[in-house]
């Protein structure tokens, strides 16, 4: 295939053949398409919203009244997920599992459910057990259905959302539980919400104390836990956060 330049272009537009003036054009866009640098696309990130404490709670509730109603499992695995975020400030990969990016959270699992509690692992390595009420260990193991332990992370855990990227199916789940919870700013309501929130409730009740917040945190340093105590300042509670 010949690529013309655009002296040899301009040559045959100005003799009026058409059919020559088409297969030219599309030979020269052909020759620029091979040319032009190779530009990277980046996805720009969506804005992330704090839930303030009523919010928090709306969608609590929203979420236990429609399992009430429904009798749904599914509905009762939706309720679970985000109030144990809600109480405890896990992080999205503690309860559901993680493994983007290097992560490595198995989620909550069948096998480590006992009748006070369960244990977590923690997203910055290690773990803890977790006391539970007997209400909660009862609506768990309805959602798990008495699966016993295989010995396989997946299918052990207990919430089995989407197999291969559980953490993503919580965020697009929250955006349309939020929606019906009837939640302003929706489209920029992300699960880490929840660990935000309890973060700073954890850094308010420990009068911020930098060790403390991150041992509840369940993080390796007291760098990672210096962002929560930041957030104590009321003027952040209802801001608009880009990720970090």
């Amino acid at each position: 295939m010949k690529l013309y330049t655009q002296e040899e272009i301009a040559e045959v537009e100005e003799s009026g053949r058409l059919e020559d003036a088409v297969r030219v054009l599309r030979e020269f866009r052909t020759r620029e398409a091979k040319m032009a640098p190779q530009k990277k696309i980046h996805k720009r990130s969506l804005p992330r919203k704090d839930l303030r404490e009523d919010e928090q709670i709306k969608l609590i509730q929203y979420l236990e009244n429609r399992w009430k109603q429904t009798s749904d499992v599914d509905d009762l695995e939706n309720f679970l997920i985000f109030s144990l975020m809600h109480r405890f400030a896990l992080s999205t990969g503690e309860v559901v599992s993680d493994h983007r990016a290097g992560a490595n959270l198995p989620g909550l699992q069948v096998g480590e459910l006992q009748s006070d509690g369960i244990f977590v692992h923690r997203k910055k390595g290690g773990g803890q057990y977790l006391r539970l009420d007997p209400e909660t260990v009862q609506h768990m193991l309805l959602v798990s259905g008495g699966r016993k332990e295989t010995g396989d992370e997946h299918q052990d855990r207990i919430f089995l959302l989407e197999k291969r990227d559980p953490t993503g199916t919580t965020v697009k789940r929250i955006k349309v539980l939020a929606k019906k919870a009837g939640l302003e700013g929706w489209k920029f309501i992300w699960p880490t919400a929840y660990r935000r929130a309890g973060g700073t409730r954890v850094a308010r009740r420990t009068n911020k104390n930098l060790s403390e917040t991150r041992d509840a945190m369940g993080l390796q340093s007291t760098h990672g836990a210096g962002k929560y105590v930041e957030r104590t300042s009321p003027e952040r509670l209802d801001e608009i956060l880009s990720p970090s």
